[in-house]
């Protein structure tokens, strides 16, 4: 399957509908990339390995976007006014790896040679000469979890100007935090990401999710009210300072951990500690 990426997975496809404003220079980047999923696998070269000189070259994390559900939505509660939240339920999550920089992988859509770097023209797996066309791809995986999704009414303060879709990033990684503390699991048990919205909502949809496949019946515990509000303070807590980063920053301590490299720069605690401060204080 291959499909432009846009900005947000839907039904296999990438949708280009009811994505949040872009620039002229994220839409050209984001044309040239696509998603790659072999069915088969991959192979290597059959030259013999390279004694090795150094450090192998580090990729990038992946990134995790939701897909759709398995099936159909589930009941949607409503939480004081403040938060609407689509019951517990399996959902497709795509988890891409968008290589160094977000700049991709190049595939020979030919005979299916992969390099880090264009290379025009290029020797096959099987060390023939090839002219193929190369693509620039991400690469991935597609499993299916538990997924709950949160949408929250109050409006964000314009504080440093945090587009709205890193403002919910900040958010969604602050709940994976309070939600590990008062479930007493890790934070690597839990995910989150960013479901792309329609411009008359105030903060894009928030995905939790249970970080194996099949899913572990974690994020279904917070659809209980309490367990949901002791979630939402133990959020605060985690972005309150007491990590030592700057307001308009984030930090280990906080927001940021391996899996989220792709969002560091964009991650700010204070914009978060804020919102919750205004969300806690309208929670009748």
């Amino acid at each position: 399957i291959t499909a432009p990426i846009i900005g947000v997975f839907g039904n296999g496809f990438i949708s280009e509908v009811n994505l949040l404003p872009a620039t002229d220079e994220q839409k050209t980047a984001w044309a040239k990339q696509q998603e790659t999923l072999r069915q088969f696998g991959f192979v290597t070269n059959r030259q013999e390995p390279e004694d090795p000189k150094g450090r192998p070259t580090r990729v990038f994390t992946t990134r995790p976007y939701f897909d759709r559900p398995k099936g159909e939505d589930r009941e949607k509660i409503d939480f004081r006014g403040v938060i609407t939240l689509t019951k517990t339920s399996p959902g497709y999550m795509v988890v891409l790896c968008e290589g160094r920089r977000g700049r991709g992988f190049y595939i020979c859509g030919a005979c299916g040679a992969g390099f880090q770097d264009r290379k025009q023209p290029h020797r096959t797996p099987h060390g023939v000469d090839c002219s193929g066309k190369l693509e620039s791809v991400s690469l991935g995986h597609k499993f299916v979890t538990d997924v709950l999704r949160l949408q929250f009414t109050l409006a964000p303060r314009d504080e440093g100007h945090l587009e709205p879709v890193w403002f919910a990033h900040s958010l969604a990684y602050a709940l994976v935090e309070g939600a590990a503390h008062i479930l007493e699991v890790p934070a690597t048990d839990l995910s989150a990401t960013v479901a792309y919205s329609s411009p008359d909502q105030v903060v894009p949809p928030i995905v939790l999710y249970d970080n194996v496949p099949g899913g572990a019946g974690l994020v279904a515990r917070l659809e209980e009210e309490g367990v949901l509000l002791e979630c939402l303070r133990a959020a605060k807590i985690r972005v309150s300072g007491g990590c030592g980063c700057a307001k308009n920053t984030s930090c280990y301590g906080c927001l940021r951990s391996y899996r989220n490299q792709f969002a560091h720069r964009h991650l700010k605690r204070g914009a978060v500690a804020d919102y919750l401060d205004k969300l806690l204080a309208a929670w009748p």
